[in-house]
């Protein structure tokens, strides 16, 4: 009866462990999205954040007490030793947990897609572990299963990876049906103006920036947050899109070759806005050529040139340019025919000059920061009056611009402690801009957490390098997240001399934050650049 209850027991801590590790895999998953090629590559690279010692170790010691026992004859081991395992795995991990309870800060999504692929986990693990039982009733012995079922757990990034490819062929041909009805919407709304917008960064804060001035004049509708995936972007389409919009504004995103292309054959755009070009998911791109050619399928997708509005600044969009086009900058260059002069900085925001080559001159204010978004708000002027907005009515709206969610937003905590939110950027140019906003601050109190600059590939360590460089100019105190990536960050400040008191490397965000607490104060400045999602972070 004692070794009935050490079973049950065991099964009920191993169901409750599953679950914890399979939600964990699922999170993971989601955010390689669901691929699993870049899910197992990054369960390889993080092998000890799925992976407990003491799982391991359990697992290691379960099997001596087998075979050792069962070498005496000592009876029904099989249910003894699996419960013990079991036990072990279940109870002993706890304390010691990778995958705990602390909020993500992009929490696990319950989509339709992850609820379908919780429930094929549930129907394999019936038929891998019934199959299994049938077979060994015939035998007779038990612990097979209880084996099985202990894999199954300790691994279990490799079984959800197993599920995600068993129900891909579901996925397909769901993702196929809304793919089609999003064209049907599309192909019955003619006269839609749609306008895509790409670039290696910059996409996000420029979609909100034309969609707030678009909406002056038109029926304007974007895709919301991040929804920059094909199935973002149908979503979109199917759920929010109705026949009174009149312009539809779309972001697109890409880490792969083809991405562009396929957003663009999805929604067939007449207008295209490219923000950038530079080596952000240079890691999957492979190279700066194949970033150039996927940016520019956007504009090469439209019947008129004159309705692509390219930013002059970079000079890999510069070269590329076609004649026609429509150019903008913060400073004029060569192309340009929307600029900004009279740039001026206050506690209130920025105030610019916006001047076009037509001799229009337009006084404009604005709450966001930095420089870059100067640029985007001078973009975003070029699309709207490419769509056919009057560029005297975009005062207004510019001057009520709202920050972009963790896109350099400006908080003021009751302790008197100011913080610049800007968790959102990865690319070295907002990286840099966003430093020299804090460093704009009152200095002594100007504190930098950051993990650096990722998904930048070969190119990693020498953008970080730099990156450090100029850190050192604007920063008073430097919090680096994550012992293994800022290294090149840690280098670069070493180099220029930088006061290694005043340095501290944490290994996550909430050590950074205990030590952010020991050094703000009243006055002080906090800027958080570059947060790293959940996939990059050592721990939950």
């Amino acid at each position: 009866m004692s070794l009935f209850f050490i079973d049950a027991a065991a099964f009920l801590c191993m169901g409750f462990l599953f679950l914890r590790k399979l939600r964990f895999s699922v999170h993971m998953l989601q955010q390689t999205g669901y691929k699993s090629k870049d899910f197992l590559k990054w369960c390889d690279e993080n092998l000890m954040r799925n992976l407990s010692f003491i799982e391991l170790a359990a697992m290691a010691v379960s099997l001596c007490i087998f075979f050792f026992l069962d070498k005496y004859g000592v009876p029904q081991i099989g249910f003894l030793n699996a419960a013990v395992t079991m036990l072990l795995v279940s109870l002993g991990v706890f304390p010691f947990s990778k995958y705990s309870s602390k909020k993500a800060k992009k929490p696990l999504v319950y989509t339709p897609r992850v609820k379908r692929l919780f429930a094929a986990c549930a129907v394999l693990t019936v038929i891998l572990l019934g199959g299994l039982g049938y077979v060994c009733l015939r035998i007779p012995a038990i612990y097979p299963v209880l084996y099985l079922a202990v894999l199954m757990t300790v691994f279990n990034f490799v079984f959800t990876a197993f599920a995600n490819i068993v129900v891909r062929p579901i996925e397909l041909a769901i993702n196929h049906y809304y793919y089609k009805d999003a064209k049907r919407i599309l192909a019955s709304m003619p006269d839609l103006k749609i306008i895509g917008i790409t670039g290696s960064y910059g996409k996000t804060s420029s979609k909100y920036i034309l969609t707030r001035i678009l909406s002056e004049k038109f029926n304007t509708l974007m895709t919301p947050e991040s929804y920059n995936t094909p199935m973002g972007v149908i979503k979109t389409i199917r759920t929010n899109l109705n026949p009174t919009h009149e312009i539809f504004v779309c972001e697109m995103g890409a880490k792969y070759r083809k991405d562009i292309s396929e957003l663009c054959e999805l929604v067939r755009p007449q207008y295209g806005l490219l923000t950038s070009i530079g080596p952000q998911h240079l890691e999957t791109f492979k190279t700066l050529r194949n970033i150039i050619d996927t940016k520019f399928d956007l504009i090469n997708s439209l019947q008129k040139k004159s309705h692509s509005i390219l930013n002059m600044e970079n000079k890999y969009i510069r070269d590329e340019a076609p004649a026609g086009s429509v150019g903008y900058s913060v400073d004029y260059v060569n192309g340009t025919d929307f600029w900004a002069e009279d740039i001026s900085y206050g506690p209130e925001g920025v105030r610019f000059t916006l001047c076009s080559t037509k001799g229009e001159r337009i006084a404009l204010e604005s709450r966001l920061l930095g420089r870059h978004n100067i640029l985007n708000i001078v973009g975003a002027v070029a699309a709207a009056v490419t769509l056919g907005m009057d560029i005297k009515d975009v005062v207004y709206p510019i001057k009520r611009l709202e920050p972009v969610p963790h896109r350099l937003e400006l908080r003021h905590k009751s302790n008197g402690v100011t913080v610049i939110d800007d968790a959102f950027n990865s690319n070295i140019e907002g990286a840099k801009s966003a430093v020299e906003v804090l460093g704009s601050f009152p200095a002594g109190g100007r504190i930098l957490i950051t993990p650096g600059i990722v998904e930048a590939g070969e190119k990693e360590y020498e953008l970080n390098f730099e990156f450090a460089r100029h850190c050192g100019e604007f920063c008073d105190y430097i919090i680096l997240v994550g012992e293994k990536q800022t290294k090149p960050i840690a280098a670069g400040l070493n180099e220029i001399g930088y006061d290694k008191d005043r340095l501290f490397i944490s290994k996550d965000l909430n050590e950074a934050l205990s030590i952010m607490n020991t050094l703000a104060t009243s006055g002080s400045t906090v800027l958080f650049e570059n947060d790293l999602p959940d996939l990059y972070n050592e721990q939950i």
